[in-house]
């Protein structure tokens, strides 16, 4: 969690997803919270890769182009090894 402080939400799910989370819940030995929170928080770290994902494949052309970024691709591996 990112934080200690909790804070009281109310929502609304449809009566089929609400079954489905109660036989998981059931399963793992869990309340409706905690398997909302551990679902939100997949889905957030889900959503921050993707983010991640997207702005390393558009600074890709940038590196494979940029020679201030791609200097050290000329460096050899025995010249920092004595």
């Amino acid at each position: 969690m990112l934080t200690n402080k909790v804070e009281k939400i109310s929502i609304s799910l449809p009566i089929t997803l609400i079954n489905y989370m109660d036989n998981i819940k059931k399963k793992n030995k869990i309340g409706r919270s905690e398997l909302i929170r551990r679902a939100v928080e997949l889905y957030m770290a889900e959503k921050t890769k993707d983010e991640l994902r997207k702005i390393a494949s558009s600074m890709r052309g940038e590196y494979k182009s940029n020679k201030n970024l791609t200097i050290l691709k000329e460096i050899e591996y025995e010249d920092f090894v004595e």
